[in-house]
């Protein structure tokens, strides 16, 4: 699992983040760049 976060204090980042992409091995492809458009950015594959 992959995760993006804030800090402690403030652990909510979509008010500054739109989206997070994120770039996985090439054997992954075609599906090696996922867009997570909306919070919680998890990704889990």
């Amino acid at each position: 699992m992959v995760y993006v976060r804030g800090g402690a204090d403030n652990p909510r980042i979509d008010h500054f983040v739109r989206k997070v992409c994120f770039f996985l091995h090439p054997s992954y492809r075609p599906n090696n760049l996922v867009e997570v458009g909306e919070s919680p950015f998890h990704l889990t594959r």
